[in-house]
């Protein structure tokens, strides 16, 4: 399963309490938890399908990932649910997710090929994978973009250790990384993490 998983602050606080806002979906777009999302010039949030190819700052800044698909801006969760599914908000539905905002939450996310120390402090982007529905499943993954710059969407802060066995310290392909939001769209860390 991919996408993005909150997983602890930088600043050390524990997981769990993450500050979070509430935006309006782009009813045109599908949104699933742990979809990276972005803030379009309506006020209303899409997904960051795929960033690898963007070539302005503004089409790579992340206003921050999906936690939760709600039916309104007080928060009332979805009343249907199908058997096997995650909750995630279909294209043409006109709901609220609830988005994990802090630039300073750390994400675990699957890397696209094999990463290992040298790729710590790495800068990457989404890749184009779709959901798959049918089930409810995010595949997001995160990898080098075509043009790495300063303004890329995320920031490599380290290898996740559930990736890393005894017999391999350096990761492996499709493992699991741990980001931040580099490129914010309400400040970027203008590469320091």
């Amino acid at each position: 399963m991919g996408g993005f998983r909150p997983i602890r602050h930088l600043t050390g606080g524990a997981g769990g309490c993450f500050k979070t806002r509430m935006f309006e979906k782009n009813a045109a777009d599908q949104v699933f938890p742990g979809d990276a999302l972005q803030l379009l010039g309506t006020g209303l949030v899409t997904r960051m399908a795929d960033s690898s190819g963007d070539t302005t700052p503004a089409q790579r800044q992340v206003v921050g990932v999906a936690a939760r698909v709600v039916q309104n801006r007080q928060g009332r969760p979805k009343t249907f649910a199908t058997s096997g599914k995650n909750l995630f908000s279909p294209a043409g539905a006109t709901d609220w997710i609830e988005v994990y905002v802090d630039p300073a939450i750390v994400y675990e996310a699957i890397y696209h090929t094999s990463a290992g120390q040298a790729q710590i402090g790495e800068l990457v982007s989404t890749s184009a994978k779709a959901n798959v529905s049918a089930v409810g499943q995010n595949n997001t993954v995160v990898g080098v973009p075509t043009s790495a710059n300063a303004d890329s969407p995320f920031r490599i802060v380290d290898i996740s250790p559930r990736s890393l066995t005894p017999s391999n310290d350096k990761g492996s392909a499709g493992g699991l990384i741990e980001v931040v939001i580099n490129n914010h769209t309400f400040g970027s860390r203008g590469g320091a993490v």
